[in-house]
């Protein structure tokens, strides 16, 4: 499965397709896009957190993480 999802990426890089990610707001787009992607699907591996213990959030995603934990805080 890994070698497939991995194929599929970048032949959509070669090909000069953009794809749009709804975690994070990634797009595939340049090959450093393609090593954040592979960054994080690799994480995903050694866990399900909740939040991306030691990678970027991006600013939408930390929105919603401040209004998760001020609703918390209540």
């Amino acid at each position: 499965m890994e070698a497939e999802r991995n194929h599929l990426l970048e032949t959509a890089l070669k090909r000069g397709n953009i794809i749009h990610f709804v975690n994070e707001d990634l797009q595939l787009v340049t090959a450093d896009d393609l090593k954040t992607i592979k960054h994080y699907l690799e994480f995903a591996k050694y866990g399900h957190s909740r939040l991306p213990i030691g990678l970027p959030l991006s600013d939408t995603t930390r929105d919603y993480f401040d209004k998760w934990s001020e609703s918390l805080a209540q």
